[in-house]
């Protein structure tokens, strides 16, 4: 399969995490990166986290809503 340059979206996301736990940081990263066509660029090493992502076929706002769900459902799990 190939694309053509204009047939593929292409976007690196900035997204600050509202958590200070670690573990919670640490798990939105891997997750995002094991979703097909993301991956976590860079995390900060202190709170507040900050979170870099490269995303293929998505919009800047799709993979922020993304990456708040992953978020959220982590400090869940987390608490």
């Amino acid at each position: 399969v190939r694309f053509r340059e204009s047939d593929l979206t292409e976007v690196i996301v900035t997204c600050d995490l509202e958590t200070r736990s670690t573990s919670v940081a640490l798990f939105d990263a891997n997750a995002i990166s094991f979703s097909p066509g993301t991956l976590t660029l860079e995390i900060s090493e202190n709170p507040p986290y900050r979170m870099v992502v490269h995303a293929l076929g998505q919009s800047a706002e799709d993979v922020g809503t993304e990456i708040s769900e992953l978020e959220e459902s982590a400090a869940r799990m987390y608490e």
